[in-house]
């Protein structure tokens, strides 16, 4: 969220009734960080930023555009939301679970503090763990004073603990940098002290997979910067410099400055050696009001003239090669539902939550999504779980439940066809194919196809799920293999002595704790107890009748043996019947000592 224009000194190019509009500027944009948080939905499902599989990386140019929202996006109605036809949205904050009206894909946002981010701990855990694949934004605005308010050396920390553990949480999710406010000179040495800072701290390359900028025209000046007008995006944290680039009101709008910062951003990147990761734009547009010059026709100009822009710029010096040299690969638009300050009003606003509808500049905002909208689909497998209507017998033969979650990350609803098969030795054999069909648009929700097989439990279990479907976005996503290793253990084992006479047998308790992680319930589990001292003739076998699912149960065996100490082995498959996983779980040992048998004399009174 923006707070860049607050400081009461105005430029002295500015008339002087506007000093006191940039001090309510500032009062009026601080409480803007506590945006509300989102509902949450019964069935969240994160989606990825496009990967370069993608032919195109983007599928429809709308994907592409976005938008941030300040008051809530469970305010707008879903059918504006339809209408704007956007493809993504921030709201400068996390959530665990966030809503996706319209196909929104949401983008994540952690706030850095002077001590710290927010959220933290078990919640920031919790909040990876239920979005995998998301894309983090680290920080926003971390060189504004007003915002994340961020020293080079600050920054360096909190992105370095908070990249490893998004990483350690979620492997396949994404991590930005926090967007700095411009791609000004001063800005760049900002982000250079941070780069050669995170080298020389931690001895490698500062790890980002996507790139993030702001892209505003402000003034950079300090209060003791001569040439005045102390208001805009002021002077980085750690940097001493009174004055930075001095851009007027004027050029605000200006796309030649517009276009060139973002040229000056990936020249940057090039230098760094990063010209092949994507970069976005999380936010940018026009905050000065409609007082101040920046009519509706005006905002209006220079928002379509920066889609423009952003969607046909292409250098083959600078850009994303697997965007085929696209400058930028996704840009979000400030603001969604942000309408009017205390002085003034902002034309910048695509929903008038007032009116409950679009704004002029909102309608031009969707219609030219709509022109620029292509059709897909693009089916997947999500997830395949295996189940069993009935234990399956322990080496032998049983029935199996293979389910397949479809879902469809394109932005239209799709028919396809699924089709399994089971690895045999280094052969896959066919199971069956069934019809999915109407899967809905991303974040719609998904279809379940089963199939049903008739397995023996020898071998490890190996599934191929693909999904078909003409006209498919990509490919790449098509195919999951999935592998059921069978693997059942001894979760412990403790035995109780025994007391016998000369040339007679005592009797030993031994509690066996037996472990099932696997999926599937067993039937007669063979269970085998032998003395080391003679382990070709079991003392003790027996079969566990059902083993459920995921569970531990415990067995108790009771076994006669004379006299003396004795080592026992208790082993689960001593004939190894199955290929386990871990074979080593299935034995254990342990020491039984038989006493000698004593009388009990009667107590005698004296």
């Amino acid at each position: 969220m923006n707070r860049k224009t607050g400081i009461p000194v105005f430029s002295r190019f500015i008339p002087l009734a506007c000093a006191a509009l940039a001090l309510a500027w500032m009062i009026v944009t601080m409480p803007l960080a506590r945006a509300a948080s989102l509902p949450s939905p019964s069935n969240p499902e994160a989606m990825t930023f496009p990967s370069e599989n993608w032919p195109p990386l983007y599928p429809s140019p709308t994907d592409r555009l976005g938008f941030g929202v300040a008051k809530g996006i469970d305010r707008v109605p879903p059918e504006v939301l339809e209408q704007l036809g956007a493809g993504w949205y921030v709201n400068w904050s996390t959530s665990p679970e966030a809503v996706h009206p319209a196909g929104l894909r949401y983008v994540q946002i952690i706030h850095l503090r002077r001590y710290g981010y927010k959220p933290a701990g078990e919640e920031l855990v919790d909040i990876i763990q239920r979005n995998p694949g998301s894309l983090w934004l680290i920080g926003n605005e971390p060189d504004s004073p007003y915002q994340d308010n961020q020293t080079p050396e600050q920054y360096v920390e909190k992105y370095h603990e908070l990249y490893y553990l998004i990483k350690s949480v979620d492997p396949t999710a994404l991590v930005a940098i926090g967007g700095v406010i411009q791609a000004t000179p001063l800005r760049l040495q900002y982000l250079d002290m941070i780069w050669d800072l995170y080298r020389e701290r931690y001895g490698e390359e500062m790890p980002v997979d996507v790139w993030n900028v702001h892209n505003f025209i402000l003034r950079e000046s300090s209060k003791d910067c001569p040439a005045g007008g102390v208001w805009g995006a002021f002077i980085p944290p750690g940097i001493s410099e009174p004055c930075g680039t001095l851009y007027t009101l004027e050029d605000h709008d200006n796309m030649d400055i517009f276009r060139q910062q973002i040229r000056t951003f990936r020249a940057w990147m090039k230098a760094k050696g990063q010209q092949n990761k994507p970069l976005i734009v999380s936010e940018y547009g026009i905050l000065f009001p409609e007082e101040l010059g920046f009519t509706p026709e005006r905002v209006r100009s220079f928002m379509l003239a920066t889609f423009d822009f952003f969607l046909n710029a292409r250098d083959p010096d600078l850009g994303y090669p697997a965007d085929d040299y696209r400058l930028v690969q996704q840009w979000a638009w400030f603001s969604l539902d942000y309408t009017s300050f205390e002085w003034g009003t902002t034309r910048s606003a695509l929903y008038d939550p007032d009116q409950g509808r679009l704004t002029s500049l909102g309608e031009a905002f969707a219609d030219y999504a709509a022109s620029h909208r292509v059709a897909y689909h693009d089916l997947r497998p999500k997830d395949v779980r295996i189940s069993a209507p009935d234990p399956v017998p322990f080496g032998g033969q049983g029935m199996v439940n293979v389910d397949v979650y479809v879902v469809n990350e394109g932005n239209e609803p799709a028919d396809g066809k699924v089709n399994l098969d089971r690895r045999e030795g280094d052969v896959w054999q066919a199971v069956g194919s069934a019809r999915v069909s109407d899967v809905p648009r991303r974040f719609g929700g998904e279809k379940v196809v089963r199939f049903t097989d008739w397995i023996t439990m020898r071998a490890p279990l190996r599934y191929r799920v693909w999904v078909t479907s003409a006209g498919d976005a990509r490919k790449s996503n098509n195919m999951q293999k999935v592998r059921i290793k069978w693997d059942v253990g001894i979760a412990g084992v403790v035995a109780s002595g025994g007391y016998a006479a000369e040339g007679e047998m005592g009797r030993v308790q031994v509690r066996v704790g037996v472990k099932n992680p696997m999926p599937l319930s067993l039937a007669n589990v063979p269970l085998r107890v032998a003395n080391l001292a003679t382990p070709s003739e079991p003392l003790y076998t027996t079969t566990i009748p059902l083993l459920n699912a995921q569970t531990t149960i415990t067995t108790t065996l009771t076994i006669n043996l004379p006299q003396g100490q004795h080592t026992l082995r208790v082993e689960i498959d001593p004939n190894n019947l199955v290929q386990e996983e871990d074979e080593a779980n299935n034995r254990a040992t342990l020491n039984v000592q038989v006493f000698p048998h004593r009388e009990l004399l009667p107590l005698i009174q004296r």
